[in-house]
């Protein structure tokens, strides 16, 4: 049976945003051996630094992406990101195999989540950016399905660990995982032709338009609102439930899969929902959503009331960010390279600040977690108002041409 081009290439997409996926939730998903003493040892403001580690790798990508996407192919570019993973996943699987701990393995997973964070922003730009240039006309479409993919991966890695953690040893499990990383650098050179008509060089009207529209600029604000109560609630959800809520470890544990179990339902589900319902609509309800979710999270107090909690925040978080991405490359399709890129930086600030930030802040300054669920709320309720204005804007917009 041939297979088109075009369906090698989304299918090599898809996988590398599996792969991905299962790279963003790994500290995550390893957390409670970081801070465990007889694990890595480190403190909570230590495991929250990985994250400003993280960020440092992934603000150099929106710097550079938009020049390297008009010196390098694709493919060249796609590789290199795929080998950062690999180093990355490599380095985390030698940190635990060895049991390092204390001040060696602080700075093995520093300087792997330098390469984490670099490899998760100039993946996704670059996933994003061939998903717009290959696939025009299904590009919000396409763009959905690999964040689908995304939290799929960020949902099965944790799952896979907590499942077989019994009979299955924690670095057999990440050794797993390093060989999957390295199939995408295998698999593209059998999409290798299909690659190449990405274009090296982007429309001259990219290369010579410096302006960025404000609206262009709230879209990246939403990013970072986005990734602020994603990098909280994925990063601290754990510790909230089973510290302040006094639920025991492995539903705490169990909560992190629920969330990206739900990411996923509702990346999937919205793209059978935008057949009936004008995609911006989706859009504005989304941080809604977000907001019912995080009351019930601050008013539960058993597995029942949290689990809902949780799934109703993973429904609301699911496709916020990648329809904020898609809409906002439509919108602007003289700025893709650049909306590619910035917007996984942006998000990644976001994702720094309530992980980083958040840890910092709890450890030295004592504040509770559940404070920064109620900041959630006004956030969430700010990045409504955001997305209904910029909508609002392009309708009068459109109306006075």
């Amino acid at each position: 049976m041939n297979i088109k081009p075009q369906h090698k290439t989304l299918s090599l997409l898809l996988f590398s945003a599996f792969i991905q996926g299962i790279c963003l939730s790994m500290l995550a998903s390893i957390s409670q051996n970081i801070m465990d003493p007889g694990g890595m040892a480190l403190s909570k403001a230590e495991y929250g630094e990985m994250f400003f580690f993280l960020l440092s790798g992934v603000l150099v990508v929106p710097m550079v992406f938009p020049y390297i996407s008009r010196r390098f192919t694709m493919e060249s570019i796609y590789r290199f990101s795929a080998l950062l993973n690999v180093i990355y996943l490599a380095v985390v699987l030698l940190c635990i195999y060895f049991g390092f701990r204390a001040r060696l393995a602080y700075i093995l997973l520093a300087f792997s989540s330098v390469f984490g964070g670099a490899a998760n922003s100039l993946t996704i730009s670059n996933l994003q950016f061939i998903a717009s240039q290959l696939f025009q006309e299904k590009a919000k479409n396409v763009t959905i399905f690999i964040h689908a993919l995304v939290s799929i991966g960020a949902s099965a890695g944790p799952g896979v660990m907590a499942v077989t953690s019994s009979y299955v040893a924690l670095s057999t499990n990440l050794f797993a995982f390093v060989v999957l990383s390295v199939f995408p650098i295998v698999f593209s050179f059998f999409v290798s032709h299909d690659m190449k008509k990405v274009a090296a060089v982007l429309q001259q009207d990219e290369m010579d338009n410096g302006k960025f529209p404000l609206s262009a600029k709230l879209f990246l604000f939403l990013c970072v609102g986005y990734g602020f109560i994603e990098g909280f609630s994925g990063n601290w959800g754990v510790t909230f439930v089973e510290v302040e809520k006094n639920q025991d470890r492995a539903f705490a544990q169990s909560c992190l899969s629920l969330i990206w179990f739900f990411i996923t339902v509702g990346r999937l589900s919205v793209l059978f929902l935008m057949k009936k319902i004008p995609p911006t609509l989706l859009h504005v309800m989304a941080p809604l959503v977000m907001i019912v979710g995080v009351m019930l999270l601050l008013s539960g107090q058993d597995h029942r009331g949290l689990g809902i909690g949780f799934s109703i925040l993973g429904l609301g978080l699911s496709y916020f960010f990648p329809m904020t991405v898609a809409i906002s490359m439509e919108r602007f399709p003289f700025l893709r390279s650049k909306l590619a890129s910035y917007s996984s930086g942006a998000v990644m600030i976001g994702f720094a600040a309530g992980s980083v930030g958040v840890g910092i802040v709890s450890e030295y300054f004592s504040v509770a977690l559940s404070s920064f669920f109620s900041m959630s709320l006004l956030i969430a309720l700010l990045l409504a108002v955001t997305a209904f204005y910029v909508h609002k804007n392009q309708k009068n917009m459109i109306s006075r041409q």
